[in-house]
């Protein structure tokens, strides 16, 4: 169960009563009648279909040989339980006293404690303690069923009727998950049912008149007349032997075509560790400049594959390389629920230095994570998308697009910010009714909004009163509290606190605390990185213009810093925000909303390396893997996301003073000189004293014929600056100061 889906374990196992009377052929060479044999196949296919056609989520996989295996091993040893009770010898049976019972209890809670104790001293790796008491766990249910199955069913009926009583425990099993409502049944699951059912008659019918021939000494005789003892000629080894082999020669072929799963990787670590891997790798620490980029990346990120959800294994980091230290530590992460403990997820984020791995862990746990939530829906409606010009938003928008189409979750409405009035939310309401809560949940747009935005926590508090009774999922968001005695932000404590159909995701690690503080009353609290990763890693398109771009800030959320450090003459620093940074037109809002990404993606390229105070920033110059130094602001919102997520990458530096960063890019020139690519070979026209100081002084005299031009502009709303280029540029030039010479930068600022 641990290397594929459980429904899938779940339909292999349903094949049991026909791998039993294959196995019983084999063996006792006990042959079934034809009807029995036509039987059958409709039990398991009309139960496969009733419990939901749990094999689509089948792959070949060495799970699958497991299965398999399971089901033989199963076979075999009933067969043998069975001939040990023909044969009047003892079978399981529980001789445990009433006496010795406290006796048990005491040791297992001594053993608990000791394995507790060797976790706590550093004896056993973490999971230990909890690993061996689930085996023990296991091993006391599964006596206890064994008792029941073989010590008291399998001596009143064959082994092949054993296996189909089997069938109906695990068909009343899904019956109760349909009926509790933890899984949807349709017409056509409950049509596999009256098929099981119709296949179960007609085997019921066929054992019968035999069965009460058998029974008259009180026990059913099922082996075949000449089988002396279990496996008593040559020719019954053989036959073993040789479907023991094929099944061997199946489970091989399946790992090979489908690569080894997580476990036996990490099991492969250690063995190489100890073969002195381990030394030889964390010898060589320090930092080298080496680019993830690769052919498959634009395949991955927009090519045919980009909306298909990514196998696991393509997701997990390569523990044989730097990582190979906590080797042990991560094989046991991989296999974590991360929703049991969301403030443990980032476990492994911080120890990755490349940000090709970011991007996949990131992944991972968006799936691992939201997985347990909502996988389960078939419907979504997708409430305050982003497609304006703050190009942070957008991506987190086409990030969530992307993870719907890959989850196959049908978006059914949705509305951007603009849309989502009061009125088309009753609307969405109303559509909403015509969706099953099982079948339908409410998505919100991430951000780092609550609370800062009281516009956006408006949408949220529409969504809880209007969708009562389905899910409501908020992606990944951020607080903000400027003001802990203000009417929204104790709203905000009132609404968010106490929804059992409530999640909330938070960004970092400062935001969860904040929202266990204030809203733990029922709602669901989790936490998860930006959703813009789902974008994936995107190759550079084009060549930078400078060698430092800075993203500046120009809105609310501006760091307080006006002085721009003096940079070297030799090299180019632009400084702008990318809220300028116009995008172009699209038609539907989803489409508006990739491009004003693409254009984020667009921006921070044209910068060798990045200096950045906006979030999205440093994620979109993750994803180009561009080296690059956060500027954090005032209220840590860029250093809670790096220390909770990706402190361990190499090529970010983070700051609080704009003089630092500076020098860190600086810095990132020099370390990254080999990889990056060259700036576009621009003329230095803003180093040419001497046209620079004829342009200024035509600037002065073009001063009233530049205002022109700009008012009409603004009159007309009509952009006619390009045209007007000559009687522009001198104005703009004219305007500029000596510490700032880029002439293109003037020209974007004011045009």
């Amino acid at each position: 169960m641990a290397m594929m889906f459980a429904s899938s374990t779940f339909a292999i196992k349903l094949m049991e009563p026909i791998t039993s009377a294959i196995t019983q052929y084999c063996i006792l060479e006990t042959p079934l009648t034809p009807v029995a044999m036509a039987s059958l196949p409709i039990i398991v296919g009309g139960a496969i279909a009733f419990s939901g056609n749990p094999l689509t989520d089948a792959s070949l996989t060495i799970g699958v040989g497991a299965a398999f295996i399971s089901n033989i091993i199963l076979a075999v040893r009933n067969l043998a339980i069975k001939e040990m009770g023909e044969d009047d010898k003892p079978v399981l049976t529980l001789n445990i006293r009433l006496s010795q019972m406290p006796f048990l209890v005491s040791s297992m809670m001594g053993l608990a404690i000791l394995l507790l104790y060797l976790e706590k001293i550093g004896v056993l790796p973490a999971a230990a303690p909890y690993t061996i008491s689930m085996c023990f766990l296991s091993g006391v249910f599964h006596v206890t069923y064994s008792f029941v199955s073989t010590g008291m069913v399998l001596t009143q009926l064959s082994v092949v009727s054993h296996a189909v009583a089997n069938i109906m425990k695990r068909v009343l099993v899904v019956l109760l998950l349909y009926l509790g409502g933890s899984r949807r049944a349709g017409v056509e699951n409950f049509l596999g049912l009256l098929i099981c059912v119709a296949g179960l008659f007609l085997y019921a019918w066929d054992k019968r008149p035999r069965d009460n021939g058998s029974n008259a000494g009180g026990t059913t005789k099922t082996l075949h007349p000449n089988s002396s003892s279990f496996l008593g000629t040559n020719g019954k080894r053989v036959r073993f032997a040789m479907a023991t082999l094929c099944l061997l020669l199946f489970t091989c072929g399946s790992a090979f075509y489908s690569g080894v799963p997580s476990a036996p990787r990490a099991i492969d670590l250690v063995k190489r560790s100890h073969d002195g891997i381990r030394s030889s790798l964390t010898r060589n620490t320090r930092e080298v400049a080496t680019p993830f980029v690769k052919e498959t990346i634009p395949e991955w990120s927009f090519g045919p594959q980009s909306l298909k959800r990514p196998s696991w294994a393509d997701l997990e980091p390569d523990l044989s390389g730097y990582l190979v230290n906590d080797s042990l530590q991560i094989a046991d992460f991989l296999q974590r629920r991360l929703i049991e403990k969301p403030e443990e997820s980032n476990f492994l984020s911080n120890k990755l230095q490349t940000t090709l791995e970011v991007i996949k862990e990131t992944q991972r746990i968006h799936y691992n994570m939201f997985d347990d939530i909502l996988r389960r829906y078939k419907y979504c409606m997708l409430i305050d998308t982003a497609d304006f010009e703050n190009k942070g938003d957008p991506a987190i928008t086409a990030g969530e697009i992307y993870y719907l189409a890959r989850m196959g979750l049908q978006i059914v409405w949705y509305c951007n910010t603009q849309q989502c009035s009061e009125k088309n939310v009753d609307r969405a309401a109303e559509l909403a009714k015509k969706f099953s809560t099982d079948d339908m949940v409410i998505l919100v747009h991430g951000g780092g909004n609550i609370n800062h935005y009281p516009e956006h926590d408006k949408f949220r508090f529409w969504a809880m009163k209007k969708f009562v009774g389905y899910q409501i999922f908020v992606f990944p968001q951020s607080i903000r509290v400027e003001q802990p005695d203000s009417e929204h932000w104790v709203k905000c404590q009132q609404l968010y606190c106490c929804n059992r159909n409530l999640t909330i995701v938070l960004r970092d690690l400062g935001s969860l605390e904040m929202a266990r503080r204030y809203f733990d009353g029922g709602s669901r609290l989790i936490m998860a990185p930006d959703m813009a990763f789902h974008i994936g890693p995107v190759k550079r398109f084009i060549s930078p213009a400078f060698d430092i771009m800075w993203v500046r800030r120009s809105d609310s959320e501006a760091p307080y810093y006006k002085a721009i450090p003096t940079h070297p003459p030799h090299l180019r620093l632009h400084i702008s925000d990318w809220l300028k940074f116009r995008t172009p037109m699209g038609g539907p809002s989803i489409e508006r909303s990739f491009n004003a990404q693409l254009m984020g993606l667009f921006f921070v390229q044209r910068g060798r390396v990045v200096i950045t105070d906006r979030v999205h920033g440093h994620i979109l110059a993750t994803l180009l893997d561009i080296p690059h130094v956060m500027l954090d602001n005032e209220h840590k919102k860029l250093s809670n996301y790096h220390k909770t997520w990706n402190k361990g990458l190499r090529n970010v530096r983070i700051t609080d003073k704009p003089e630092e960063a500076l020098q860190m890019a600086l810095e990132l020139l020099e370390t990254y000189k080999e990889v990056l690519p060259p700036r576009l070979p621009f003329m230095q026209t803003g180093q040419n004293k001497k046209l620079n100081t004829k342009l200024i002084k035509q600037g002065q005299r073009s001063k009233n014929s530049c205002r022109k031009v700009l008012k009409t502009e603004a009159q007309t709303g009509k952009r006619t600056s390009r045209n007007n280029y000559d009687v522009v540029y001198p104005c703009l030039v004219g305007g500029a100061s000596r510490e700032e010479h880029d002439l293109d930068y003037f020209y974007e600022k004011t045009v």
